[in-house]
């Protein structure tokens, strides 16, 4: 697997660039993304969890239903803004009712712990070092 390597300016916010990164990796079409996206800040006026209204971590468009073969899976009402640790909690919360299987919930979640274990790495770096994490 090649490294991807993303430059970015420091304005960017932490919920954006968790945003940035899910949409190159994430389940949902560009435009999907983007329309749940809109709704998020149309809701809040600003970029951030829909769930919660944080955007101290990184967002993702999360699926309600995984069912790729479901004819909603691409779309926004499927899907809803959330951060890591939220994205997380749901799939343990809703396992076994998700569309997925055991196994691929089980690795969503790993997945998911891997990137919350990085991203609180590099937080923790930054704000060690003196820089801003978003």
């Amino acid at each position: 697997m090649k490294e991807l390597r993303i430059s970015i300016e420091s304005s960017l916010s932490v919920a954006s660039l968790g945003l940035m990164v899910y949409a190159l990796f994430g389940g949902f079409s560009l435009d999907t993304r983007n329309r749940i996206r809109d709704r998020a800040v149309k809701k809040f006026g600003r970029l951030c969890s829909e769930w919660s209204g944080r955007d101290d971590e990184p967002l993702q468009a999360a699926h309600w239903d995984h069912s790729k073969n479901s004819p909603r899976y691409d779309d926004p009402q499927n899907g809803r803004l959330l951060t890591l640790t939220e994205h997380l909690e749901d799939h343990i919360r809703r396992a076994g009712r998700n569309g997925l299987s055991k196994r691929d919930n089980d690795a969503a979640i790993a997945s998911l712990k891997s990137q919350i274990k990085k991203f609180e790495k590099q937080r923790s770096q930054e704000r060690r070092f003196g820089r801003r994490a978003g």
